[in-house]
């Protein structure tokens, strides 16, 4: 039909299609060819040069959705300035496409400059996730949204350790409680399970032992001396996932602060020990930015002598808007990811099976002969199987959306309401008009 109306307008196309051919591992004539042996294209090859039923079948739906938009050139369908592509030569131009292993979106880009075919975005991106070689060098998956920790109800029942150093000649032991707040930090020669130790015995005589130690996989803490020091206090012992130091944000963050409080305070000489003294002194007497209270007004339940203790009431109510404002905005560059027992995975480019998950976030994964404990953010969901060495694309037969998709969006909709109209109690008088009393 609009070679019939039109012949100066197909010929630019024709033209312009036979150019961009010439880049493409096929030629205009092959894909001619193979259009008259294929029912559907035929089908629709037809009706382009006589004219469209006012309703179509299911298996030529998506080229009736554009129908005003196709046109023939040189026996091929074509799309605007794209050829429509034959069943037959689709796997082929799809393994073409990725054989630089580009990305989903460079696939796309390439491809609608060139052919088109009924569900082609979806097939670039199935091939783009079952290529082994593409999943395994591929960037960090999306965060899982973040799982914060239970809030401790009183002072000293779960606290946070992990060290810093070496810094300036030295290691620092860095103890938080996550209720209060309240920072410990302790100067130490050597970083071993005995000294770590000796330091927490100090601790726990002073304030009571403690329901919780939350630290890092360092071999301090997964020593058996130490094993065997939680369990005869009682203490339960969390590691974090090896490789995700956030899991313990609570220490990492106060590292930072100690050292660069250090730093400022050095900077014009001074004894390490008494700026670390008064450090701490100022921010155990300092409200805290979540709770609201300074550390030693939750940690001690008193006001230390100092002029910049603030008593701010309901440090909880206070912490939980924080910790919900911190929420927000971490979530917004997250994406929740299921993941289920049996899974098929890649971890730090290794492939392996989800076996049992522990706590929320925290899997054990089954990798050759060997578990592994690793955190949600670490996980990537694998779409290829570990046993086969190269990875096949099997070839999709076409997608046709139907007007269950319609259905959906429209049940989807909000219900709209029918608002009850009340009549007015308020009493109406006769309209007074002047030209009455004239």
């Amino acid at each position: 039909m609009f070679d019939q109306q039109d012949p100066g307008e197909v010929q630019l196309v024709a033209s312009i299609q036979q150019e961009n051919q010439n880049e493409l591992p096929l030629n205009a004539a092959d894909i001619a060819r193979q259009t008259r042996h294929d029912r559907s294209l035929m089908q629709v090859y037809h009706y382009i040069l006589s004219d469209w039923p006012s309703q179509s079948n299911e298996s030529i739906q998506p080229h009736f959705r554009i129908r005003n938009e196709l046109s023939t050139a040189h026996g091929c369908i074509v799309w605007s300035i794209r050829t429509v592509i034959p069943s037959c030569f689709r796997s082929r131009l799809l393994n073409y496409l990725h054989s630089t292993h580009s990305g989903m979106g460079r696939m796309k880009a390439e491809a609608r400059r060139y052919f088109w075919w009924p569900s082609i975005d979806k097939e670039i991106e199935d091939l783009s996730r079952q290529c082994q070689s593409c999943t395994q060098n591929d960037k960090q998956p999306i965060k899982v949204p973040l799982k914060q920790w239970n809030v401790s109800d009183k002072p000293w029942q779960r606290i946070h350790i992990d060290f810093m150093g070496k810094f300036m000649g030295s290691y620092f032991l860095i103890v938080v409680d996550a209720h209060s707040k309240w920072l410990e930090v302790f100067t130490m020669n050597d970083i071993s399970t005995t000294s770590t130790i000796k330091i927490l015995t100090s601790l726990f005589a002073r304030y009571g032992l403690c329901e919780e130690i939350v630290s890092d996989n360092g071999t301090q803490f997964t020593s058996e001396e130490f094993v065997r020091f939680c369990v005869r206090n009682g203490i339960k012992h969390i590691r974090i996932t090896p490789g995700h130091p956030q899991s313990n944000g609570q220490t990492e963050r106060y590292v930072n602060t100690v050292k660069t409080a250090l730093r400022k305070g050095l900077y014009r000489g001074g004894n390490l020990s008494d700026i670390l003294l008064k450090f701490l002194f100022c921010y155990r007497t300092t409200p805290h930015s979540t709770t609201n209270a300074s550390p030693a007004e939750l940690f001690l339940k008193r006001q230390l002598r100092t002029v910049l203790d603030l008593l701010l009431p309901n440090a909880t109510d206070a912490s939980h808007v924080a910790r919900a404002r911190y929420q927000v905005n971490f979530d917004r560059h997250t994406k929740e990811r299921q993941f289920h027992q049996n899974d098929k995975v890649v971890i730090e480019w290794t492939p392996g099976v989800l076996i049992s998950r522990q706590g929320s976030r925290i899997w054990n994964v089954q990798v050759e002969n060997n578990v592994w404990r690793r955190h949600e953010n670490q996980i990537k969901i694998r779409y290829w199987s570990s046993d086969q060495p190269v990875i096949l694309t099997n070839q999709t037969e076409t997608s046709t959306p139907t007007s269950d998709n319609q259905n959906h969006s429209l049940s989807s909709s909000p219900q709209k309401e029918s608002q009850v109209i009340r009549q007015s109690s308020r009493q109406t008088k006769p309209v007074h008009r002047l030209i009455e009393e004239i």
